[in-house]
């Protein structure tokens, strides 16, 4: 049984769910349109990993590794603006550090797209395939390290803000996004040829579970009725449905 695969069939779903209960409040916030971005971003990526072996056939390695870092590049950045949003960081798209980011990004994907510097041919394995990091990828994981972390502080220093049913709720995402993430770490292990077990081939049922555990607090914990609107009381609308 390949669990690589398996579990990044999973955790396209459980991030696809994720990414849908984001919207199911009307009117839709900021806070959880972004929410949503991130999530989607991941299912996407997660996608063409457990899809490879039906993808590279029709649209060919290039495209493929392209389409996969698509979604991969945008993850870090969708995260970010998320949490800025979400702390009230500024409650705003014009912060300089966002501006940087989705500039990068973009960087990203026209440099996968028209150079060799990014990524190159892609390496088969019989579980897996991945597109061959270049010059230019080592940074590239720097950057995506780097969003993830402050993000995931300008979060943790939130909780200071917050009542302390939303504290506690904050705490059980931070827990869950901080395994997701390690289990995501996998992915970009293998590329450099390492595979240490268990993380490899089960890290990304870790993010799975953070995709579910997310989509779980958004409907049950109200989890994104923080953060709604700059300049808005953040406990105002907060109203936990406890199980």
């Amino acid at each position: 049984m390949n669990h690589f695969i398996i579990s990044a069939g999973l955790l396209s779903l459980s991030a696809l769910m994720a990414g849908l209960v984001s919207l199911k409040n009307k009117p839709v916030s900021a806070v959880a349109r972004v929410s949503s971005l991130h999530w989607f971003s991941i299912s996407f990526w997660s996608f063409t990993v457990a899809a490879q072996f039906q993808l590279r056939p029709v649209i060919s390695d290039f495209w493929w590794g392209w389409l996969l870092h698509v979604g991969c590049t945008f993850i870090p950045i969708f995260f970010l603006h998320f949490a800025t949003l979400y702390s009230s960081e500024g409650a705003s798209s014009k912060s300089p550090i966002l501006f940087i980011g989705y500039l990068v990004t973009v960087a990203y994907n026209l440099l996968n797209l028209f150079t060799r510097n990014f990524t190159g041919p892609a390496v088969q394995w019989p579980e897996y395939a991945y597109p061959k990091p270049m010059i230019f990828y080592p940074i590239y994981f720097m950057t995506f390290v780097a969003m993830i972390a402050y993000g995931s502080f300008l979060l943790w220093r939130s909780k200071r803000g917050l009542a302390r049913a939303q504290a506690a709720t904050l705490n059980f995402y931070l827990i869950a996004h901080l395994l997701g993430y390690f289990g995501g770490l996998d992915n970009f292990l293998i590329m450099a040829d390492i595979r240490w077990f268990p993380l490899y081939p089960y890290g990304l049922y870790l993010s799975a579970f953070y995709a579910g555990t997310a989509a779980w607090l958004i409907v049950k914990r109200s989890f994104l009725s923080v953060g709604v609107s700059p300049g808005q009381a953040r406990t105002s609308s907060f109203q936990p449905a406890l199980p």
